[in-house]
């Protein structure tokens, strides 16, 4: 599946599941097949844009846990953050099928995340581009883009969020990766992965704000990522 132009090949990537008794693999299911089963293509993004044959890119996924007859949710399906294709999908392995395409205004999002038994969020970076360098937020051409908390319903209707305007008056922004954690005591913790700079919000208000950046402000921060939270 070669792309002779660039000559840059197609990478496919696989869902796992495992069987934590005894580590054994006991389902898995490739990208390209699921997208093959559900007449999908995910190819022109892949090869023509700037992700160089990185067709999916896949950095979350969220099992659903409960039952809805209106919307057809099942324990077991799976809400999937497909960062190429700009978009969120729930599938169904037992069948392979593509149930729900969540991706208005997404751009470049990560951790997808379930609220209850009714919401649907991810992070979006909302990134200029794929590969966007960090800028500045004070910076000119950052043209006030900030990263923040996307929103759908069961049916992937878009929905309003208030921790859009919190993020924003924090000037928010990592081109890539980055998460949002609700944290079981009513916190909402936020970490932009580029500069490593982590925020915790009690409602309206910033509680906390530090970073953690080895290599100076201005730097790219690779390694130290995707925190986990915890409480007491």
């Amino acid at each position: 599946m070669l792309n002779e132009h660039v000559g840059y090949g197609v990478m496919d990537e696989v869902m796992i599941e495992v069987d934590l008794a005894t580590g054994a693999t006991t389902d898995s299911i490739s990208m390209l097949e699921l997208f093959a089963a559900n007449d999908l293509n995910p190819i022109f993004k892949s090869f023509y844009g700037p992700a160089f044959g990185d067709c999916f890119h896949l950095n979350d996924i969220q099992p659903v846990t409960f039952t809805d007859t209106v919307h057809g949710y099942e324990p077991g399906d799976l809400l999937v953050s497909n960062r190429t294709q700009n978009e969120l999908l729930r599938v169904r392995p037992s069948n392979l099928e593509v149930l729900h395409v969540f991706n208005q205004g997404l751009s470049s999002q990560h951790d997808v995340d379930l609220l209850g038994d009714s919401l649907v969020v991810c992070f979006n970076n909302n990134s200029p581009s794929l590969f966007a360098d960090e800028i500045a937020v004070d910076a000119t051409e950052h043209m006030g883009t900030y990263s923040h908390t996307a929103a759908f319903d069961l049916s992937g209707e878009r929905v309003d969020f208030d921790l859009t305007y919190y993020k924003q008056r924090e000037k928010i922004y990592t081109s890539t990766e980055g998460l949002q954690q609700h944290l079981e005591n009513g916190l909402v913790a936020v970490e932009a992965q580029n500069r490593f700079c982590i925020y915790i919000f009690d409602g309206e208000t910033l509680v906390y704000r530090d970073g953690l950046n080895y290599f100076g402000s201005e730097e790219y921060v690779e390694i130290p990522n995707w925190t986990r939270f915890y409480t007491n």
